[in-house]
Parts: C-alpha cells; structure tokens; sequence
C-alpha cells in the first residue's frame, strides 16, 4: 500500500514538475548580430516557442549591452516580431526577446544578446566628382542603397550645395528632399564656377552623417 501510495506522489510531484518548466527561449533571427546596415525602421524578428495557449513576448532594447539605457521595453506581444521607427542613425543598439503563456509556468530567460547599427552615411551618385559643363539646375543624385541594403525608413534627405568647399560661403544652398527620394533638382547654379555638394539622410528624430563632398 505504502509503495503504491509512493509511486502515485512521485507521479504527481513529476506532472507539478513538468507544469512548472519554464517556456523555451526564444532564438534572436534578425538582424543579425553586430550587423551594421540596419535601417532606421528595422524589424526585430525571432523564432516561435511553444507553450500552454497563447504565447506572448517581451522585447528589449537599448543603447548599452546591460539594458541600463532602455528605448523599448514592451510586453504581452502576440507575434514574433518588433517593427521599430526613427531609430538614431550611426547608433549602436542592443536587443534580447523572452516567452511567456498562458499558465502559471515561469516566463522564459532572456534571449542571447544581439546588436546592431544603424546606418549613417550616404553614397552620392551625379554628378561625379569633377564634372565639367554641368547643367546650371544638375539632378543631384545619391545611391538607394547602403551596403547592399535598401535605404527605408528615412523622412528625407538633406542637400547642401557651395561654391565653398566648406560650405560656408553667401551662396550656400540648403535643401530638403522629403521621403525615401534619391534625386533633388536645385536652383540654379552660377556660370563658371565649381560647386561642391554633399547629402545626408534624416528623419524627425536624428540627422545622419554628411557624405564625401
């Protein structure tokens, strides 16, 4: 009687035991980590896990590797992603994700930890460097691309054009091309003279870096 009594608590204390596992731990996909093209708007994306009904995740993020510097802290997300906006161009930013359900199991640990950057410069297009007999209004130009990634996620772009290579003398020209553009056409040009141009993306939050002139 004592030994059947024994073997019926061990199995219960074996099914309270397997109730209480904690929920796998999620496994971080993209971007990858130390990846250093992200684009402002990137998406944080992770694998599922498997629990007792709905699945619900926590994701983290921040500028330090200790979470001290929280941007995002977010719970009770139903899907296995965290679409981002206006992240800070050339901005280094660490992220980590964990499970939970709908029981009472303990949540998940946290995730490994991954980083990525945000890209910060342009690549300038037309007119190359050192053109002669330009239009006096030129198409300025600049790549659609960062290191083989789409730019997205940007409000604009700032322009300048000088006849200054430090941008600095009367006939200094600003200009806004708003929206993922890649082309600016600007007011016209003076006869004879070499301008100098450079660009850089923005958007509401953050200024990105200047391009080579």
């Amino acid at each position: 009687m004592m030994k059947k009594f024994y073997g019926i608590f061990i199995m219960l204390l074996m099914v309270q035991l397997s109730f209480a596992q904690k929920v796998s731990v999620p496994q971080l996909l993209s971007p990858e980590n130390e990846f250093e093209t992200a684009m402002p708007d990137v998406i944080l994306d992770w694998s599922a896990v498997s629990g007792v009904g709905q699945i619900t995740y926590q994701v983290q993020l921040s500028t330090d590797d200790a979470f001290n510097n929280l941007v995002i802290d977010t719970d009770g997300i139903e899907i296995t992603a965290y679409y981002n906006m206006n992240l800070l161009f050339g901005q280094q930013y660490f992220w980590r994700v964990r499970a939970m359900d709908e029981s009472n199991n303990p949540t998940s640990d946290w995730s490994e930890v991954f980083s990525f950057t945000v890209f910060s410069q342009i690549d300038l297009d037309k007119p190359k460097d050192g053109d002669d007999e330009v239009d006096l209004r030129p198409e300025f130009k600049w790549k659609s691309k960062v290191s083989g990634q789409d730019i997205l996620g940007v409000g604009g772009f700032h322009v300048e054009v000088d006849t200054s290579e430090n941008f600095d003398s009367p006939f200094h020209q600003m200009y806004t091309a708003t929206g993922v553009v890649f082309t600016l056409v600007p007011d016209y040009l003076l006869f004879g003279k070499t301008h100098y141009w450079r660009a850089r993306p923005m958007h509401s939050e953050s200024n990105g870096e200047w391009s080579e002139t």
